[in-house]
């Protein structure tokens, strides 16, 4: 895991040395990770064990910030408004710049002018799965067709708004 964190420190370091001032030293005060998702979840527990190799390659203190709410919205939010020197960093799923554009009338931040990617640090995979008792379907394609025989209507539990898209899809 240490090698994984010097490389999206280099990525920090190399994203954010073009907008600061040729003397600044990056980081060169606390690192906040803001995650749209509670305590104790997936998303929350990785983080935490990342920022906690982190902490000593960063040379500063390294937090994580919990604010769930609204697909991760309320976390974009918090991150575009904050002082843009690069030490606040949205850590969610990619479903929070772009998934969110398709579920939401309106945002509360420009996915395009408010973040700059910086790292891919997870890659996850999504699974489909039905009560057999109550669903006859062995693919996809006899699962959708069931669907819609009962017009379009169906039950289904997401995590985010990636998956969300995808049910709906």
């Amino acid at each position: 895991m240490r090698t994984g964190c010097s490389h999206v420190l280099a990525a920090l370091v190399a994203t954010l040395a073009f907008t600061l001032p040729a003397a600044a030293q990056y980081p060169d005060h606390t690192l906040k990770f803001v995650v749209g998702f509670p305590a104790g979840g997936s998303p929350d527990t990785f983080l935490r064990n990342f920022t906690q190799r982190l902490t000593p390659l960063a040379g500063q203190p390294v937090i994580v910030e919990n604010r769930p709410g609204a697909n991760a919205m309320v976390a974009a939010q918090s991150v575009a408004t904050s002082k843009p020197d690069g030490h606040t960093i949205l850590f969610g799923p990619d479903s929070t710049p772009v998934g969110n554009i398709y579920l939401f009338k309106q945002l509360t931040y420009n996915p395009e002018k408010d973040f700059a990617p910086i790292a891919p640090m997870v890659w996850n995979t999504f699974v489909l799965v039905i009560n057999p008792q109550r669903t006859q379907a062995n693919t996809v394609g006899e699962l959708t067709a069931q669907i819609k025989s009962k017009g379009g209507k169906a039950h289904y539990g997401i995590t985010n708004s990636g998956a969300q898209l995808m049910g709906e899809l």
